[in-house]
C-alpha cells in the first residue's frame, strides 16, 4: 500500500510522469490566462494543490486532450511518447471521477456495514480485493512508477489506497496488501491473474481499465493475459489504451476493448543539436568491437560515456570487462 510522499527518490519518477521539471517550475508560479491549466481541465482543487505541491504549473499538451475526455467517461485510445506525461493524462482523470464520487458518496447516510459472517468453524472469509481502478503495466518498474504517481496526485483524497502486485515481492505481502481492498490496482498482467484465478481479486465493480505500453505487453506476449482479464470485467467499464503505436495487432486489441473511443496522437518533437556528432563503426567480431570500444573510451577528451546494450546480461558482462581493463 502507498501513502502520500512529500520527500523520497521516488518524487523524480513522478515529475517523470508529467513530463515536466519540479524544478524549474516552482509552485509559486501560475501560467499565462491564455494557457490551459489543470484547473480549467476539470480537476478538483484537491488534486490541482497535490501538484501545485509537488511543483508542477502547466499540463502537457497529451493531458490537455486526455483529462477532459477521461473525466466525461470517454474510452481513450493514445498514442504519446515517452516523457510526455502519459502517466498523468490517465491517472488524473482517473482519480478526479474517483474524487467526485467520494463528494457523491459523502451526502449520502451511510448503510449499516454488514459483519464478517465466518464459516461453521468460526474462521473469517477470504479477504477479496474488489478495486475500482486497474492499471496493466508490462514490467514492474512501470508499475513502481504509475504508483507512485497516483500517490502523488492523490494524497489530499481521502480512502483512495493505492496498491501495486509485482512479481519479485513475496505472495504473502501481496495478500496483506490485497486484504485492505485498494480502490486502485497496478500490475503485471501474470501476476494479477495469478490472484485472480485464485479468487483474491473480484474485477466485477471495475469502473476503470487503463492498458499502459500495450505494445509492449502484446510484443512480451501478454495477449491471452489481457484477454482473460478483460473477460473478468464488467462491459461497462471505462477504458483506455496507451501505446507507442496504434496499428497492428493493437488495431485488432482496440476494436475488442474500447467502445467508440477518443483517438488522441501525439507526435514526438525531433529537436536538431548541432554539438551531437554521429558515427558508424563497423566490426569484424566481438573482440574488435572489444578492442575499438577500449580505444573510444581511452580518449583524453572524454570525460563520460553512457554505453548501451541488448540485454542485461551483455551489460553485466560489459561492466565486469571495463572494470578489469582499469575503468571505474
Amino acid at each position: 500500500m502507498t501513502s502520500s510522499i512529500n520527500s523520497s527518490p521516488l518524487n523524480a519518477i513522478a515529475d517523470q510522469a508529467l513530463g515536466l521539471d519540479a524544478a524549474a517550475a516552482p509552485a509559486a508560479l501560475e501560467p499565462a490566462s491564455d494557457e490551459p491549466s489543470f484547473a480549467s481541465l476539470g480537476l478538483s482543487p484537491e488534486i490541482v494543490s497535490a501538484l501545485q505541491a509537488a511543483g508542477y504549473v502547466k499540463p502537457t499538451p497529451v493531458q490537455q486532450r486526455a483529462i477532459p475526455a477521461g473525466i466525461a467517461g470517454r474510452d481513450l485510445l493514445v498514442s504519446s511518447p515517452t516523457g510526455s506525461g502519459k502517466t498523468a493524462a490517465f491517472m488524473l482523470p482517473a482519480i478526479e471521477r474517483f474524487a467526485q464520487l467520494q463528494k457523491a458518496q459523502a451526502q449520502q447516510p451511510r448503510a449499516p456495514r454488514e459483519p464478517n459472517q465466518g464459516d461453521r468453524r468460526g474462521r473469517r472469509p477470504q479477504p477479496v480485493a474488489r478495486p475500482g481502478l486497474l492499471v496493466l503495466t508490462p514490467t514492474r518498474e512501470l508499475a513502481m512508477q504509475v504508483t507512485t504517481a497516483a500517490s502523488t496526485y492523490g494524497k489530499h483524497l481521502k480512502r483512495l489506497r493505492t496498491v501495486s502486485i509485482l512479481g519479485g515481492v513475496a505472495y504473502g505481502q501481496q495478500l496483506m496488501l490485497l486484504a485492505k481492498n485498494p480502490e486502485i490496482l497496478v500490475a503485471t498482467p501474470g501476476r494479477l491473474l495469478d490472484h485472480l484465478e485464485r479468487g483474491r481479486i473480484d474485477l466485477s465493480e471495475l469502473k476503470m481499465l487503463v492498458l499502459d505500453e500495450a505494445d509492449r505487453m502484446l510484443d512480451m506476449g501478454f495477449i491471452e493475459d489481457i484477454e482473460t482479464i478483460v473477460e473478468a470485467t464488467p462491459e461497462s467499464r471505462q477504458t483506455m489504451l496507451f501505446s507507442a503505436t496504434l496499428d497492428g495487432k493493437i488495431g485488432s486489441l482496440t476494436s475488442r476493448l474500447l467502445k467508440d473511443p477518443e483517438r488522441i496522437e501525439i507526435q514526438q518533437r525531433l529537436e536538431s543539436r548541432a554539438n551531437i556528432a554521429q558515427t558508424v563503426h563497423y566490426v569484424d567480431d566481438r573482440d574488435h568491437k572489444d578492442r575499438l570500444l577500449d580505444h573510444l573510451l581511452r580518449d583524453n577528451a572524454l570525460d563520460q560515456a553512457i554505453i548501451f546494450t541488448a540485454t542485461k546480461i551483455d551489460a553485466d558482462q560489459l561492466a565486469g570487462r571495463l572494470a578489469d581493463a582499469g575503468f571505474q
